[in-house]
């Protein structure tokens, strides 16, 4: 136990050890991407073969809002009768997108999360954590979850993709498909700061719904969701 002056009260206490090394973050390079693409396959290779124990369940990506509540149609002050509209049709864009490849793979368990500040790199290894967030998925939705997080950063995307494909295919989608599987991840990221505890998160709530509206508009006008776009600012 120890002392915390917060609660003025004595509370019990864990100590335990943490992966090594740093978050690969903005170490990112082509070589260690090609090494989380392999990781990705190589977990998507055992759970095509483990299944979840009897009782046990994990949520599903059936929907591109997994199984949160459907926050995007709350009137708030930020979320302007235009704004919902333009919500509205995006998911109804990227829910066709995740119908489509939900309809030619067969479910199974995912990381669902697997972005640079999940994993570690020690010694020129990369290592995956933070299962938290695992779910029910088909194997592309991995791969459009990190794609995500990367875009926009050269040869990163590409890297990726080859490090998985050295291992198994990589999932069959077309263009449109993967970019409305990779645009859901900004609605359900949207939706999940409605309702965040987070202080520093609801302070930038604002600039963030603006900077959601400008990567949506323009992932339904060309059909590709990115990041580094004329008014999206950098928020963290």
């Amino acid at each position: 136990e120890v002392w915390c002056d917060a609660t003025g009260a004595t509370i019990p206490a864990a100590l335990f050890a943490w992966l090594p090394g740093r978050d690969l973050g903005k170490a990112a390079t082509p070589e260690a991407l090609h090494e989380v693409g392999r990781i990705t396959a190589a977990l998507h290779e055992h759970t095509e073969r483990w299944h979840l124990p009897p009782g046990a369940r994990l949520q599903s990506l059936r929907s591109v809002l997994a199984e949160l509540p459907d926050r995007l149609d709350h009137p708030l002050p930020e979320f302007t009768a235009p704004r919902r509209a333009l919500w509205a049709q995006a998911r109804a864009v990227c829910q066709a997108a995740t119908d489509a490849v939900w309809a030619r793979s067969t479910p199974q368990v995912l990381h669902a999360d697997i972005h640079l500040a999940n994993l570690k790199l020690h010694r020129g290894k990369v290592a995956l954590f933070d299962f938290d967030d695992s779910a029910i998925g088909v194997p592309l939705q991995d791969l459009a979850i990190s794609v995500y997080y990367v875009r926009g950063h050269e040869g990163l995307e590409e890297a990726l993709f080859d490090g998985y494909a050295s291992v198994r295919p990589l999932p069959a989608a077309s263009r449109e498909e993967f970019e409305g599987v990779v645009a859901g991840r900004q609605l359900l990221l949207l939706d999940d700061l409605v309702a965040t505890g987070n202080a520093a998160l609801q302070a930038i709530f604002a600039r963030y719904v603006r900077n959601a509206e400008i990567k949506l508009r323009h992932f339904l006008a060309t059909g590709r969701f990115e990041h580094r776009l004329e008014g999206v600012e950098t928020l963290w």
